[in-house]
């Protein structure tokens, strides 16, 4: 006898659709171009975007290269609380890096190699 089913939660407590929608939208890629760079059809960018289905991990990896996110945008796109109460410190950390000339994952790299030398 198989146990009780968990149901999943919607797609909307897991994923900021609407960023989904406007980082495709900022990254100026109609459908096709989407299905190009991904891989994916764009009748499923789409239901991604509405909450239809979920992205698999491959799907989300190809939406966030092809997107060109930065680490900080993906953890605003898979609704991490992290840093909902540091919001503003996340906002001036990215205008610190447009300041500096660098992208914030780059910054973050920069960051990690810095603690990671002996």
């Amino acid at each position: 006898m198989a146990g009780p089913r968990r149901r999943r939660p919607p797609v909307d407590w897991v994923l900021h659709l609407k960023k989904l929608w406007e980082f495709r939208e900022r990254a100026g890629l109609s459908g096709a171009e989407a299905e190009r760079l991904t891989g994916l059809p764009p009748s499923v960018i789409y239901q991604y975007e509405n909450g239809e289905i979920m992205p698999q991990l491959h799907g989300f990896r190809a939406l966030c290269l092809a997107y060109r996110l930065d680490p900080l945008e993906i953890v605003e796109l898979l609704k991490i609380d992290y840093f909902s109460e540091q919001f503003k410190l996340l906002a001036r950390f990215r205008a610190a890096c447009k300041r500096e000339g660098t992208t914030p994952g780059q910054a973050l790299e920069d960051f990690m190699k810095v603690y990671a030398e002996d």
